[in-house]
């Protein structure tokens, strides 16, 4: 964000140790994991801070989480991440995931319960794709922007490749 001052906000140990500040979010009691990140979000400051988000709406043993941090953050300004060609939840099969767009509308009328906000995009994993085109089995870039509505980007793919 250019002209702004930004703080990265860890909510796990990876990220605190990374940034060296924030809060390890599994060690809050679930019924305060909302009020642990309000009392740093819920007053006036100068930053603009990207929280580090962890689990996911769509996975039955960490949307706890995910739903304590969304009401506690409030963010304007969400992004997401994305694993194309993940089909289903790893320890729960044959559980599916659903698609990208029912998630991401879950956690925005989540998130619009108390302000306004929207996703400024999203980061796509690749690893699980073969070398053809993306765009080709529907999980590309531009076939997501076109589908959500906002920015996405295939993140690098060069570590998937070394396996």
């Amino acid at each position: 964000m250019a002209g702004c001052d930004t703080k990265f906000v860890a909510t796990g140990q990876t990220g605190m140790l990374i940034e060296g500040d924030g809060f390890a979010v599994d060690s809050v009691v679930s019924d305060f994991v909302g009020g642990r990140p309000s009392a740093r979000f819920w007053r006036p400051r100068t930053t603009r801070d990207g929280v580090e988000g962890q689990g996911s709406l769509a996975n039955p043993r960490y949307s706890g989480v995910t739903m304590g941090l969304l009401h506690g953050c409030l963010p304007g300004r969400p992004g997401a991440c994305y694993e194309a060609g993940r089909t289903g939840i790893v320890g729960l099969e044959p559980m599916l995931l659903p698609p990208l767009e029912q998630v991401a509308q879950a956690f925005l009328s989540a998130a619009n319960l108390h302000h306004p906000c929207r996703f400024i995009g999203v980061a796509i994993n690749g690893r699980l794709l073969s070398d053809e085109p993306p765009a080709r089995k529907g999980v590309g870039a531009e076939t997501l922007n076109c589908r959500l509505g906002t920015w996405c980007a295939r993140a690098s793919t060069a570590l998937s490749a070394r396996r």
